[in-house]
């Protein structure tokens, strides 16, 4: 067997210009190509699964399954942006997007409360006009609970 290097870290650490505070999934397509050119031929995350409630540690989580919603890239989602995306965010929630975009370190007390917002506002608007993920995938769930 050939030996191998890598990195292994955090996606809240993984931070781009773009973000809600904490590194996001979409975060992980730099980070890899980063990780090539540095010769490295593993890149690994600590698990990303939501954790249960009273919880911070992603080892005691929700469901095997589930991804932690923190990490989904809010901009890149359909209904987000259809929704209005930040601008639709207020004043205040523009402010406080840019003061923890700038910040040196991962803030995730902020994206469950505006995030969280966010992705609500996406999800009512696929809701309402029937398409987009969010909706789909509430649709799929509803037809199959066990999902």
């Amino acid at each position: 067997m050939s030996r191998q290097a890598g990195v292994l870290l955090p996606l809240f650490s993984i931070r781009s210009a773009r973000d809600w505070g904490v590194g996001e999934i979409p975060d992980l397509v730099p980070f890899a190509r980063w990780c090539a050119d540095a010769g490295f031929s593993v890149a690994q995350v600590l698990p990303v699964n939501e954790a249960s409630r009273g919880q911070h540690s992603p080892y005691a989580a929700l469901s095997a399954f589930a991804i932690d919603p923190v990490y989904l890239g809010v901009g890149a989602l359909e209904d987000f942006e259809a929704a209005g995306g930040e601008g639709a965010l207020g004043d205040d929630g523009r402010r406080r997007l840019d003061a923890v975009r700038g910040a040196p370190t991962a803030r995730t007390s902020f994206p469950p409360t505006v995030g969280a917002a966010a992705r609500a506002r996406a999800g009512a608007r696929g809701v309402r006009r029937g398409g987009g993920l969010v909706a789909r995938g509430l649709r799929a769930v509803r037809r199959d609970p066990r999902r």
